[in-house]
């Protein structure tokens, strides 16, 4: 499955944003995550989407769960600061159950 995270950093915090979030994709690999990435959006300067793979609902569970580590979510927060507005979370599954 593939999850991604949208949110707008203003420009004054973007560099803050993305050595923060150098090691939430960090976190992301270790709790589980087959690839990680961010990428700023095309359309606004200041939009940025965090992509991430996991093999299955249940594994993106168990990130959530037991496997995130005290530090873990401090990060997260550390990420989370710079952002401004709404966070949008989207959890895509494969089209075809079979894959």
């Amino acid at each position: 499955m593939l999850v991604t995270v949208s949110c707008t950093v203003p420009p004054e915090r973007q560099a803050e944003f993305v050595a923060a979030m150098c090691l939430v994709g960090r976190s992301r690999r270790r709790t589980g995550a087959m690839r990680w990435d961010l990428f700023r959006t095309g359309e606004r300067a200041d939009g940025y989407v965090e992509v991430y793979q996991v093999p299955s609902w249940a594994e993106h569970l168990r990130q959530h769960g037991g496997r995130l580590t005290g530090a873990d979510r401090g990060v997260e927060e550390r990420a989370r600061g710079p952002t401004v507005g709404e966070i949008v979370v989207s959890h895509l599954l494969p089209a075809d159950p079979r894959d």
